[in-house]
């Protein structure tokens, strides 16, 4: 891996709260120390620009960053702005935007679509599997599941549930995340073990997978189970697989459930919302994509010619002409 010399600041801060609000009280503390913290980091490393991507630890930067005078651009990733994003678009000189969807969130003066920055692995179709995945194994129809790096506890609890009717079809590889709840790795491992020994071999859990062997699993996956967040989505889309989505259920503004839905209408993949989240409705939804499968791929490819391949380069280019 190439070492890119990038330094990291750690930055601590305040998070709003949708469901708890008396909880943003106590969040409220945290914004002195904030403010403190990065007006310390302007001082000693003098920024021309800020490149947003949104977020809580984006608000006290963008603000401090203002008053010293440098240029910011924000990025909304999503169809749906987020509300740091929506606040932050007063002081930014330039909005870059994923998708059309989200120009009525921003001033249209200074607002342009980039597309999303996609990891140059995920342009790659890797042939060869991870060395974790043998060979003989991956030409067996596979289903890749995912909740993002930290996992999803819901997602994981409902595949244990299903492995045992998964592995007779499918070699199953589960990232199950970092996150210390109920169903980690340890436990995954342990279901594993019940299963009969010869579909041992058919169910591989991981806690984390590297980009590359993600592009891998992505483009040969028979279809994708994961989260909707909008990198998640575009990354499914620019392999051309077919996928069902289990939006997070508290995302801001139904964001998630909005990032996937193209793909529902398209017909290239399926939407099963938290909430009905149980082994059954997950199960009939495998399914049913298996069933439709020829026709659902046909229309992913359709899809993947839609979108947009140089976000990264577009976003770029908004980040040197602020420099010049």
């Amino acid at each position: 891996m190439a070492v890119r010399h990038i330094d990291f600041f750690a930055i601590q801060a305040a998070k709003f709260h949708r469901q708890h609000f008396w909880m943003n009280f106590l969040e409220a503390l945290k914004m002195p120390f904030s403010f403190w913290q990065v007006y310390i980091l302007f001082r000693l490393e003098k920024p021309n620009v800020i490149l947003s991507f949104g977020g809580y630890i984006a608000f006290p930067v963008c603000v401090v960053g203002k008053l010293f005078g440098a240029k910011i651009i924000i990025h909304e990733q999503t169809k749906a702005a987020g509300l740091a994003n929506q606040v932050i678009a007063y002081l930014a000189d330039t909005i870059a935007v994923a998708n059309e969807e989200s120009l009525p969130f921003f001033s249209k003066e200074k607002t342009f679509i980039t597309g999303n920055p996609i990891r140059e692995s995920l342009f790659r179709e890797y042939k060869t599997p991870p060395v974790w995945f043998p060979k003989e194994l991956a030409l067996r129809p596979f289903i890749y599941v995912t909740g993002g790096s930290q996992g999803s506890q819901v997602i994981n609890q409902t595949i244990a549930t299903l492995v045992p009717k998964l592995a007779r079809d499918f070699v199953v590889i589960h990232q199950c995340g970092t996150s210390q709840g109920q169903v980690s790795l340890h436990e995954l491992e342990r279901v594993r073990s019940t299963l009969p020994s010869e579909l041992q071999q058919f169910y591989i859990v991981r806690e984390w997978i590297e980009a590359k062997e993600v592009s891998f699993l992505i483009h040969n996956a028979q279809f994708v189970i994961s989260r909707a967040g909008a990198n998640t989505v575009q990354e499914i889309t620019l392999a051309g697989t077919p996928a069902i989505f289990i939006p997070l259920a508290f995302a801001y503004n139904n964001e998630q459930q909005k990032n996937c839905a193209p793909l529902v209408e398209n017909g290239s993949a399926l939407c099963l919302l938290q909430k009905d989240l149980v082994p059954d409705t997950l199960y009939l939804a495998i399914q049913k994509i298996s069933r439709e499968y020829d026709k659902m791929k046909e229309k992913a490819l359709r899809a993947k010619q839609s979108i947009f391949k140089n976000g990264t380069e577009n976003v770029i280019r908004l980040v040197l002409e602020q420099m010049e």
